[in-house]
């Protein structure tokens, strides 16, 4: 279960636009968000509204935790186009090359986020397998 500190800085960082925050289960720490690296989810995404208590979003994070406690990271993000903060299961591979490898044994649920420049990659350049 992640604290409620970490989970208040990460409730804080989904309030903005686009905004939100990667976080290693294992020790609440925070990945860095413009690294050259890339996130893919590995399980079902939790959307809770824009508008969502702490409260509330601190039982929904601890949700998914305890869902997929193999998951490296947990991520949150506010998706403005949805009005949506969505909460999934992520791990983070450091290439291309390591996306692709990862997406031919393990299930990927939509594209990988580049981390660097916010930009999407489909593993295998094929975003309808991933969508």
């Amino acid at each position: 279960m992640l604290s409620c500190g970490t989970l208040s800085i990460a409730f804080d960082n989904c309030r903005v636009s686009w905004g939100g925050a990667t976080i290693r289960q294992s020790d609440g720490k925070f990945y860095l968000d413009k690294s050259d690296a890339y996130a893919v989810t590995t399980g079902a995404t939790v959307e809770l509204p824009e508008n969502v208590s702490f409260t509330e979003f601190y039982a929904a994070v601890n949700s998914v935790t305890r869902e997929f406690p193999s998951a490296t990271y947990i991520g949150v993000f506010h998706d403005d186009a949805k009005g949506t903060i969505d909460i999934n299961p992520v791990e983070i591979l450091e290439s291309r090359a390591a996306v692709d490898e990862f997406a031919l044994t393990h299930t990927i649920i939509g594209g990988a986020y580049h981390f660097a420049t916010g930009d999407g990659y489909w593993p295998q350049g094929r975003p309808e397998l991933y969508a």
